[in-house]
């Protein structure tokens, strides 16, 4: 059986940008060995060694777990799109910014998948989320708006470099930022293969 996509419900592109804090006592060294992997090179004891001629954004991630490294959600790159989303719901960008965190340092890309996750942790504190499906029916609801009939959504990683995905910066406080993208496709109604 197959889970044919449809046309994005969520568009990659700059205004779907996320901006977040890395938490966990990321330091310069990090921000290198992480840059270094753009290159197809790791730093290391015996480095430069290579790793791979493309990039792909799991090299971060996985360095990210490894060393216990996380995201805190700080704001969105466009304004706009977050009011946008906040005049739908006003938890809507947190919401969004810990399925999006989720979908790439854990790689957990179906919504339904993030969804279960979420209610359990609940991160924003809602009352008996897992009960009431809170975070699933605003979530659901907002995407539905824009994809009639789908049976689940997937969110994509976006590679590094794209959009200025996964970019990283130092702030003048001594904290690291990432960007990370939004991108959401509908999935159809199971087909049989």
């Amino acid at each position: 059986m197959k889970h044919p996509e449809r046309p994005p419900v969520i568009e990659a592109s700059e205004k779907t940008a996320f901006i977040y804090r890395i938490e966990g006592g990321m330091d310069d060294r990090d921000m290198d060995e992480m840059e270094a992997m753009d290159s197809g090179y790791v730093l290391g004891r015996n480095w430069p060694t290579i790793v791979s001629e493309s990039v792909d954004i799991g090299h971060r991630m996985r360095y990210m777990r490894k060393r216990g490294l996380g995201f805190r959600f700080l704001r969105m790159e466009d304004r706009a799109f977050e009011d946008t989303l906040r005049s739908y719901d006003p938890d809507m960008p947190e919401i969004l910014a810990w399925m999006v965190s989720e979908a790439y340092l854990n790689g957990t890309c179906r919504a339904s998948d993030i969804l279960d996750n979420i209610e359990s942790v609940n991160p924003l504190g809602y009352d008996r989320p897992r009960a009431n499906g809170t975070y699933r029916k605003k979530v659901v609801g907002l995407l539905s708006r824009y994809s009639e009939g789908a049976e689940d959504y997937v969110l994509k990683r976006i590679p590094v470099g794209r959009l200025g995905c996964t970019e990283i910066w130092k702030t003048a406080v001594p904290s690291y930022e990432m960007r990370l993208i939004l991108h959401v496709s509908a999935l159809r109604r199971t087909v049989m293969a």
